[in-house]
């Protein structure tokens, strides 16, 4: 048993460094599974592999295995998958000796509680809970996909599901003394799946009471009284993928009580459990951020969720390059310092393994600890060992993001194509030419000055208090990058007079060309559109998956250029473009990490300059290769001219560091 109780993450915490007696034992390790063993045969596909590991996860020997690796929190357990408390009392049992083991060896526990229902099980246990069913359009049951035709979705919105799922979440607390909870499946289905009970109907206009006063109501629907608004319904007329901008107020208030849906619910629960265990971490599966909108297609918009929710996960990721482009949650990771929402998983590779440390957020919960960290690690190489020993460099510091991507919600949330085409590919240019830029949402209004640059790639529907923001955020020095039909539509997505938009700094509406403006000590600079190799069509349900950087880089990085004023950025890297950087303040200067999402492409050397601090007339800067028993640190020489050094940065196999220091 360990001797102090350390807190989640703590930098200061010890741990193992015998990288082959490590290996060793994780080599023997049954890593948890969220899956019950009755799961897998209930979905048909019991294979001897995951029921062995089902089976032996649990045990006295496997628990010291996994503690003599040194990590902290293993992958989360099976808890409730659906069946029903009682049918599955065995399975928790089982489990809650498990927490027990954990504790007793330091670890700490985190459990899972799924969001479908067993029709073949659940209903015998619970038969009113054949009321709570999500009803579609048709008013037939929601099911899971895969065919898995026997789970169906509880609405969310229904007080007989929110009471039985209180009394699974008092098991967890009381009787596992879970120090995480994670919720899965509870985002809703895509159109015209989406629930239509009398409960959802009822929340919709209850929403709508409380969002709008009369005065309101008048200038949003016509009359000054409140409306009974309908769910709508879509057909082989009005096909729900060929939506590209929403216009009506109907469906974009159904967008928003979708929204609201998911946000309440994970709010009660996560207030159940707080109530009782303050320390325990409450999390959601709410995906990352991907070329759709999540809003109207599963009821999550990520801003919305800021600073409510603890932590996500990442589904089925698989990093790398494919089919010519980098393939990264970076949006996931970026974001995560705006919502304050941590990215949580536990990484079985050295990938996925840097891009949480470099890039993540990691959020603290009194008692319990940081989420986010290296601790959940089961990947143990000589890389993953140089960031379990240099937590520093990522603990409570600054991300450096010049360039901040305004992601407004009524243009995301809006609008179902050209948003999210035009918005990914710019996104992915930032990441492609290692430039240091971040994602914003609606809640960051008040915290432009912390950015360089706000980037406004087709961001259509923009408030006229945005509006105002942005020009402050000029007139005091700041560039903006406009495009498109950026600002054409107000917030509510109503067409703006020609002047109300972009033309109050451009002097005339914004055409075919490429344009800029001085704001005060600032500027605007105008892009026509982003040339994509991802375009939207009517043909299906649009994703702009695998985004390519635009094909006008030219005009990308003049547009950078110009909105910067020639001043020079936080880093500025060329060279291989399957190497992403983020720059990280550090004491004295900076650190800049760099991951390569291409293993069999190591030999371009990498071109590097950064912003000096004014006054510094020496510079040193170091270089880390970890991937060795013994990380390769050397100094390299740079040139210190016009407040910039420049020196040379090899491309790692995974991950290196850059470190300068100024004097």
């Amino acid at each position: 048993m360990s001797a102090t109780k350390w807190l989640r993450n703590d930098p200061n915490r010890p741990f193992p460094t015998d990288l082959s007696q490590i290996q060793a034992a994780a080599a023997k390790v049954f890593w948890p599974t969220h899956e019950p063993v009755w799961f897998y045969r209930n979905r048909g596909n019991a294979d001897a592999k995951a029921l062995q590991r089902a089976l032996n996860y649990q045990t006295p020997q496997n628990v010291a295995l996994m503690a003599a690796t040194g990590i902290q929190m293993p992958l989360r357990a099976h808890f409730f998958k659906g069946a029903g408390l009682q049918r599955e009392r065995s399975s928790i049992e089982k489990t809650i000796q498990y927490s027990r083991l954990l504790h007793d060896q330091g670890m700490l526990i985190s459990v899972y509680v799924g969001g479908t229902m067993f029709t073949d099980y659940f209903f015998k246990e619970v038969p009113e809970a054949v009321n709570w069913v999500r009803k579609d359009q048709d008013s037939n049951p929601v099911t899971y996909g895969s065919y898995q035709l026997q789970r169906w979705f509880p609405c969310l919105n229904n007080p007989g599901y929110r009471a039985y799922t209180r009394n699974v979440l008092d098991v967890a607390v009381q009787e596992i003394q879970a120090d995480e909870i994670f919720f899965d499946n509870q985002i809703l289905r895509h159109e015209p799946r989406s629930c239509r009970c009398d409960y959802c109907i009822r929340h919709l206009r209850d929403m709508i009471g409380r969002k709008y006063t009369l005065e309101q109501c008048l200038e949003r629907y016509g009359f000054a009284e409140y409306p009974d608004v309908v769910p709508p319904i879509f057909s082989q007329a009005c096909k729900p993928w060929r939506l590209d901008r929403v216009c009506t107020p109907q469906i974009q208030d159904w967008i928003d009580h979708r929204v609201a849906t998911v946000i309440e619910f994970y709010q009660e629960m996560a207030d159940h459990v707080k109530k009782q265990r303050p320390a325990t971490a409450v999390g959601m599966n709410i995906k990352g951020i991907h070329g759709h909108n999540h809003a109207f297609d599963h009821g999550i918009c990520h801003g919305s969720f800021s600073d409510i929710l603890d932590y996500s996960c990442i589904d089925g990721y698989n990093p790398g390059v494919h089919d010519g482009a980098v393939v990264s949650e970076v949006r996931f990771w970026k974001s995560s310092h705006s919502t304050h929402i941590a990215v949580v998983d536990e990484p079985g590779e050295e990938l996925p393994a840097a891009e949480g440390q470099v890039y993540g957020y990691r959020k603290l919960i009194e008692g319990h600890g940081w989420l986010g960290g290296i601790g959940d690690c089961s990947a143990f190489t000589p890389m993953t060992q140089f960031l379990r020993a240099n937590q520093r460099l990522f603990h409570e510091r600054r991300r450096l993001q010049d360039v901040a991507v305004l992601r407004t919600q009524p243009s995301t949330n809006y609008n179902c194509a050209k948003v999210h085409e035009q918005l990914m590919a710019f996104e992915q240019s930032l990441a492609v030419e290692k430039i240091p830029w971040g994602i914003i949402f609606d809640g960051q209004i008040d915290a432009l000055a912390t950015h360089r640059i706000v980037a406004l790639p087709e961001m259509q529907a923009i408030s006229d208090l945005w509006l105002e923001r942005l020009d402050a955020f000029m007139r005091a020095g700041g560039g903006v990058i406009a495009s498109g039909k950026t600002a054409q539509f107000d917030h509510w997505y109503r067409q703006r007079e020609a002047a109300c938009g972009l033309a109050r700094w451009l002097g005339c509406q914004p055409g075919n060309d490429y344009a800029k403006a001085k704001v005060g000590k600032g500027c605007l600079v105008y892009v026509p559109t982003w040339d994509v190799g991802v375009k939207w069509d009517f043909n299906d349900w649009f994703m702009a998956s695998r985004p390519q950087p635009v094909l006008n880089r030219r005009d990308f990085l003049r547009a950078v250029t110009d909105a910067s004023q020639g001043r020079p950025l936080t880093h500025r890297v060329t060279g291989n473009n399957h190497v992403f950087a983020e720059s990280i303040a550090a004491d004295g200067g900076v650190d800049v990490h760099f991951i390569n999402y291409n293993q069999q492409n190591t030999k371009p050397v990498m071109s590097v300059q950064i912003a000096a601090p004014a006054g510094a007339r020496k510079v040193q800067v170091t270089l880390t290769d970890p991937h060795q028993a013994k990380p390769k640190v050397k100094k390299v020489p740079a040139t210190l001219k016009s407040g910039v050094i420049a020196f040379k940065m090899f491309t790692p196999r995974v991950y290196g560091l850059a470190q300068a220091r100024f004097s």
